[in-house]
C-alpha cells in the first residue's frame, strides 16, 4: 500500500473502533445488509465508507480474496492496539 494510503487508512479507517464496524462486513461474508445493521450505521453512510475503502486501497471487496486480506487486517489492528 503507498504511504499516503497508509496514513489515510490508518487516520480515517482505524480510529474510534472504527476496524469492528469495517470487519463487520468480512464477518458476514460480504452481506451488506447484516453488516449494516452491526454497524449501527445507515444504510448510504456504510456504503460509501466501504466505496472509499475499496478506493484507498486499489481493490474490490467483492473479490474474496481482497474480502480475506482486508479481514486479516483489520484483525491484526485490533490485536495491536489491544
Amino acid at each position: 500500500m503507498p504511504p499516503r494510503a497508509r496514513a489515510d487508512w490508518s487516520s480515517n479507517w482505524c480510529a474510534a473502533g472504527g476496524t469492528r464496524r469495517r470487519r463487520a462486513y468480512c464477518e458476514y461474508a460480504g452481506n451488506k445488509s447484516a453488516a449494516v445493521a452491526t454497524a449501527h450505521l445507515s444504510r448510504t453512510a456504510y456504503y460509501q465508507q466501504m466505496s472509499r475503502i475499496e478506493a484507498v486501497l486499489g481493490m474490490s471487496l467483492s473479490d474474496p480474496e481482497s474480502m480475506l486480506s482486508l479481514h486479516v487486517a483489520l484483525l491484526a489492528i485490533e490485536a495491536n492496539d489491544g
